[in-house]
């Protein structure tokens, strides 16, 4: 689970060797179970994954109105596995492009976006345009920023890590169960002991700061009551005060504050007028040592790099 400073927060822990429905429903109705027990009403809205058909499957099954968003990490990861489909030197231009049309504001924005890629792409490189253009539509294409609220995440990257942090725990070994719940256990203790606090507002960051502390009050326009122009170098934007929409109660027409639900222009006209926005700046917790949970190399040695070069399956019965 993310915060609204996108923390990560582990809540529950699965170990299964397959990834069929029938296994994620087993893991929802314990987390549901969980729940209950602890009187916790879990009621999620959004729920962001891979293109994986079991898990989205299992998840209507007891979420049946969550809304189900394709994560962007695994958008980008998909599209590096079939850059061979098109010249090297090319290949960042398209990325970028990518990122655009994540950044789209809206519906509108993002249909114009993709017919701009189009354009683009279709005609020269016409292979990976067929290959990208399947992530523009179906049940996997709502990956862009405009289909949550500002502020929650659009990519399942902090799983990502958390699922390389585990290869540190457990060195790259093979293990059996019994020795993989153990150190599971340890990884809890750790989680556990973490010094995050789970935000529920957003908070600026240092780079947001050093962007805001930028412009002056003359880059602010007052149009009417609560509604601020903000002109920039290349672009314009518009702030809403007191927008009960908002969490923060103002609201930004910038990418930025769609994607973080904080952005430099309401950082800046908040601190050149005195209206303390946002509060406190917000900095990564400082995490317990690692020393007893996690094994290191000795000072010197090579680093492990991939897999180890026998590997088996996971899971073995004992």
């Amino acid at each position: 689970m993310s915060d609204k400073c996108g923390q990560f927060h582990p809540v529950a822990f699965v170990v299964t060797s397959h990834e069929t429905t029938e296994d994620f429903k087993i893991f929802y109705e314990a987390l549901i179970d969980m729940c209950k027990t602890l009187k916790v009403k879990y009621k999620p809205v959004y729920i962001m994954q891979d293109a994986c058909p079991a898990s989205k499957e299992a998840i209507l099954l007891f979420f049946p109105n969550v809304i189900i968003l394709m994560c962007y990490f695994h958008v980008k990861k998909n599209v590096r596995d079939h850059k061979k489909l098109m010249p090297h030197e090319n290949f960042d231009d398209l990325m970028r492009f990518l990122t655009k049309i994540h950044y789209s504001h809206n519906k509108d924005e993002f249909k114009k976006n993709i017919n701009a890629f189009k354009k683009t792409y279709e005609n020269v490189f016409p292979a990976m345009y067929e290959y990208c253009a399947s992530w523009f539509e179906g049940v996997w294409s709502n990956w862009q920023i405009y289909h949550t609220k500002p502020g929650c995440a659009n990519t399942n990257s902090n799983i990502e890590s958390f699922n390389r942090s585990v290869k540190r725990f457990t060195d790259r070994k093979k293990m059996t169960m019994t020795s993989a719940l153990k150190k599971i256990f340890k990884i809890i203790v750790y989680y556990s002991t973490e010094f995050s606090e789970f935000e529920t507002k957003p908070k600026y960051n240092k780079k947001t700061k050093e962007v805001a502390a930028l412009y002056t009050k003359s880059n602010f326009t007052e149009i009417r009551a609560n509604k601020i122009r903000c002109t920039g170098k290349n672009s314009t934007y518009i702030l809403i005060l007191n927008d009960k929409n908002s969490d923060v109660l103002c609201s930004c027409t910038c990418k930025y504050f769609i994607k973080s639900a904080v952005c430099a222009h309401l950082l800046a006209y908040s601190n050149l007028n005195d209206l303390n926005l946002f509060g406190r700046a917000y900095s990564k917790p400082v995490k317990p040592v690692l020393e007893k949970f996690i094994s290191r190399n000795k000072k010197g040695a090579k680093k492990k790099v991939g897999a180890p070069k026998k590997v088996t399956n996971c899971l073995e019965r004992e």
